[in-house]
């Protein structure tokens, strides 16, 4: 944890705090419009959206409670992980309807305190396989496990590199 600010370590490290560990979640894609931006804090009522969320480096976050379900650490070189959101803005569907490729998933944690200071950044995720329904959005998570592919990718064998063999 020695990429997080020395106040980030005392709140999280403390036995009490005030303040509250914020997730950002941005969802891009070529395909869309504009990101969709979500966030896990009621924290202000936003000024342009005039509904709740958090401003962060200028951008606006809709809050929408949601649930991520991490993998298990089972060495199949398989990483997904679940993420449901409750669908309070029926505006997302659309959006959601209009992409055919795997969306860009950026998750970002913030203080309370300092919504404009990135503590944790984890980028590289797509989201597939998304349902939906008119309660809530739910898809896989994945991301590149290059620690299950071969190394070298390619064998140095005498029917290939004879010269190597002599």
């Amino acid at each position: 944890m020695s990429d997080v600010s020395n106040e980030y370590k005392v709140e999280f490290y403390g036995q009490e705090t005030d303040q509250v560990f914020t997730v950002l979640l941005t969802f891009s894609s070529d395909e869309l419009t504009e990101d969709i931006r979500v966030t896990s804090d009621p924290k202000e009522t936003l000024p342009i959206a005039n509904v709740l969320g958090v401003v962060s480096n200028s951008q606006e976050f809709l809050f929408a409670p949601f649930d991520i379900r991490l993998p298990r650490d089972d060495k199949t070189g398989v990483i997904s992980a679940k993420i449901t959101i409750d669908n309070i803005d029926q505006t997302i569907i659309p959006h959601l309807r209009s992409v055919k490729k795997p969306i860009d998933l950026k998750i970002e944690i913030v203080l309370s305190a300092d919504t404009d200071y990135i503590e944790k950044t984890y980028d590289g995720f797509k989201l597939d396989n998304i349902e939906y329904d008119q309660f809530t959005i739910s898809g896989m998570l994945t991301k590149d496990y290059w620690d299950a592919e071969p190394f070298p990718y390619a064998r140095f064998t005498p029917s290939d590199w004879s010269g190597l063999h002599a």
